[in-house]
């Protein structure tokens, strides 16, 4: 998935295609599927990761797909010295002493915007029936989203 963060400029806004040789992963990152809560933590972050592009999950057999696994197969023929910090922990806010991003600055901004608060309101209030058309996808994670001091959640529910 850290390749995902390395081509964000090519991918976002454009409509791609992933091809996979792992069957069961067709279920488990279905764009119109919620996230299961009893995920593993690795599928949920590849689903949180991909849901803000527009892809269509293909499977193709392992056998057709050429040497794409070659890498991956290479033999290393010393050991690193040391391992690099895994991209979990760096992207995760609480390993920061103290973030520029607080709670309340999240819950201001969320107000001011028209989109959020919108979803807000909805969160907490309900759900219409119709809504705008760039306020749909909200509508497909609504079993998702959740709010915590003014700010919007999506994931599992606290």
């Amino acid at each position: 998935m850290c390749l995902v963060y390395q081509i964000h400029k090519y991918l976002y806004g454009r409509e791609f295609s992933i091809k996979t040789d792992h069957k069961p992963l067709l279920g488990l990152l279905k764009q119109d599927k919620a996230i299961s809560q009893l995920a593993s933590a690795r599928i949920q972050r590849s689903a949180l990761t991909l849901a803000n592009y527009q892809y269509q999950l293909e499977y193709k057999p392992g056998s057709n797909m050429g040497n794409v696994d070659g890498l991956s197969r290479l033999p290393i023929k010393e050991q690193p010295g040391s391992v690099p910090v895994p991209e979990e922990v760096v992207l995760t806010l609480s390993t920061l002493d103290g973030s520029p991003v607080t709670a309340e600055l999240v819950e201001n901004w969320t107000a001011r915007d028209p989109v959020l608060s919108h979803i807000l309101k909805w969160v907490t209030q309900g759900w219409p029936e119709q809504v705008e058309e760039q306020l749909r996808p909200y509508i497909r994670r609504k079993q998702e989203l959740s709010v915590q001091q003014g700010c919007i959640l999506w994931g599992s529910r606290v």
